[in-house]
């Protein structure tokens, strides 16, 4: 669970090998599935939200992993730290 205000590697990194992970990270909302964000300190919402995610069929499970792997991959990868790290030391020597 990341609380608001870090962006924890660890759930980008769990989302890139398929699992379905929580958060209480608001800046992650409306990046990533709503049904993946809790209110950070609310048990309430957190058992809320791991009893929707349990109720899950398979297809809309592997819909939801695929959606916040595709975010992940597009935004976080390694390939992309990489292409801005040459960019930004190539323009600077």
């Amino acid at each position: 669970f990341t609380p608001a205000g870090s962006m924890d590697k660890t759930i980008f990194e769990a989302a890139a090998c398929g699992t379905i992970s929580l958060s209480s990270n608001e800046n992650l909302r409306g990046k990533i599935d709503d049904r993946l964000i809790f209110q950070e300190g609310d048990p309430i919402d957190l058992a809320q939200k791991l009893e929707t995610l349990l109720a899950l069929s398979a297809s809309e499970s592997e819909k939801l992993i695929t959606e916040f792997r595709n975010y992940v991959t597009g935004t976080h990868s390694l390939e992309l730290l990489t292409q801005k790290l040459f960019d930004t030391f190539y323009v600077a020597f």
